[in-house]
């Protein structure tokens, strides 16, 4: 049974005139490359200089290129793409990874006090929290603590969260540089890791490079990218785009920039990195026009995902992820926060992503909130059992089964099939209600939120990683101290 990417929004028509615009945007109106080695490369791949406006313009031929040196998701799933910088498992797994993490500045912390500003405490609790929660596959970046210095504050949000990480071990990368001095410091903490953990400094180490005006490269952020790629570290070109933002307030019109933002990225990242790999991934909002906030869960989202997603699984083959997936303007957990989420996430996993992002995020992800994240691991798990489908075989059929109780007490829920094979085939909640209103009053009639704040105390009282030795925190510390002058 395929439940991830069964759903096709787009005609074949639709498809084409959204692909032939994205490359037209790029053959046309081009893009503003603020570095000389950057327009040099992509100049290498049939690129050329508008002599009267300075921007880059790419030929058609140049993104039909692309596209045919590209590997698919058949090649990934084969095995026959060992080049692609793609694991094959992860674009053909049946189910999809639900991540932790994002930008947050304030925590709300339990007991019913108002948020605050996020702390390296607060960090750490929450690390432990997300290591410890069921759904939870991936923890990446929390927060932006405000108890440090600005300028070290993602070394020490990667020292917080590789201290508390137990079990989610493929979580070890996280930590977002803020400016470039910092880099010769993020990297010796990432060799201090591969030092006691095994592995390489990439496995420590990740520096995506944002562009957030339309088609614009921007000076020090290509620096970064160059520097990075000079040292043999793991870096890329990525984007978010808000619909009636920095790009066009019409879901195709956003599509086809997006997709020109793609094939920008990936053009520059292959011409650096080598591999074949090409993703259709897609940070998606809608900027809200009221109180122009970026809006990650509304309808028209939802929309620009599917058919982006389409365009991905019909035209080019290759995998699709939206990663604003589990994203709410909501400022506190409760109906709306469950409802925006979702809002999203069913379509991304019926489109095929196998990437749900922004668990424990509120208000965007301004706020990280561990009731949230015991909220959202309830229905990370129940997308992900909807993800995986069902079994259509002789056993699952029960043919034999439904004769004997049809004749029989007409009662299947005592059968010797039904105690075998419920628990692979029903989704069994934590929060979600599992009583009649009756026997709900008479256990307390606890609200969702009451027994979310429950269940996270109790992980946070008895879940205490240790991920790294006290000798490699001490190390990890002194480089802070130096990155501080002190």
């Amino acid at each position: 049974m395929l439940i991830r990417g069964c759903a096709n929004v787009l005609t074949s028509d639709e498809r084409e005139r959204i692909h032939a615009q994205a490359v037209r945007i790029l053959a046309e109106i081009g893009a503003e490359v603020q570095n000389a080695d950057l327009v040099e490369a992509l100049q290498g791949q049939g690129a050329v200089l508008d002599g009267r406006t300075g921007r880059v313009l790419l030929p058609e031929a140049a993104i039909a290129q692309f596209i045919d040196e590209s590997d698919t998701v058949a090649d990934m799933a084969s095995g026959a793409a060992p080049g692609s910088g793609l694991n094959p498992s992860s674009s053909a797994r049946a189910t999809v990874q639900c991540a932790v993490g994002g930008y947050g500045l304030h925590y709300l912390p339990l007991g019913g006090q108002p948020p605050h500003q996020i702390t390296i405490p607060d960090i750490e609790s929450f690390t432990r929290l997300a290591d410890a929660a069921e759904g939870v596959d991936e923890i990446g970046f929390i927060g932006f603590p405000s108890d440090v210095p600005k300028q070290t504050a993602t070394l020490h949000v990667c020292l917080a969260m590789w201290k508390n990480l137990g079990r989610n071990q493929n979580s070890w990368s996280q930590g977002n540089l803020l400016n470039e001095e910092m880099l010769p410091y993020r990297v010796e903490m990432a060799e201090i890791m591969a030092a006691e953990k095994g592995g390489s400094v990439n496995d420590y180490f990740n520096a995506g490079v944002f562009m957030v005006p339309p088609l614009k490269v921007p000076r020090v952020e290509a620096e970064l990218f160059l520097r990075c790629q000079a040292l043999g570290l793991n870096s890329g070109f990525s984007h978010m785009h808000s619909i009636g933002g920095n790009a066009p307030v019409t879901i195709a019109g956003t599509a086809s920039l997006l997709l020109a933002h793609t094939f920008l990225t990936l053009i520059l990242n292959r011409v650096y990195y080598g591999g074949r790999y090409f993703e259709v991934g897609a940070s998606v909002g809608l900027m809200d026009m009221k109180n122009c906030i970026f809006a990650p869960s509304r309808p028209e989202v939802a929309l620009t995902y599917l058919a982006l997603a389409d365009m991905a699984r019909e035209l080019y083959h290759v995998p699709f992820n939206g990663y604003t997936s589990l994203m709410s303007n909501a400022a506190y957990p409760g109906e709306t926060a469950g409802m925006e989420k979702l809002m999203v996430a069913l379509p991304n996993v019926l489109a095929g992503s196998a990437v749900l992002a922004g668990m424990g995020s509120l208000s965007l992800d301004e706020i990280i909130s561990p009731v949230q994240l015991m909220l959202d691991c309830d229905l990370a798990q129940a997308l992900k059992r909807l993800a995986q489908g069902f079994e259509v075989n002789e056993e699952a059929l029960a043919f034999e089964v439904i004769r004997e109780t049809v004749l029989g007490n007409g009662v299947f829920t005592a059968t010797e099939h039904t105690a075998r094979r419920f628990r692979q085939e029903q989704w069994i909640p934590d929060l979600w209600a599992r009583e009649m209103y009756h026997t709900w009053k008479a256990h307390g009639g606890r609200k969702d939120v009451e027994v979310a704040e429950e269940q996270a105390r109790g992980i946070l009282d008895s879940h205490f990683p240790r991920g790294i030795s006290e000798e490699t925190e001490r190390e990890l510390g002194r480089v802070i101290e130096r990155a501080e002058g002190r």
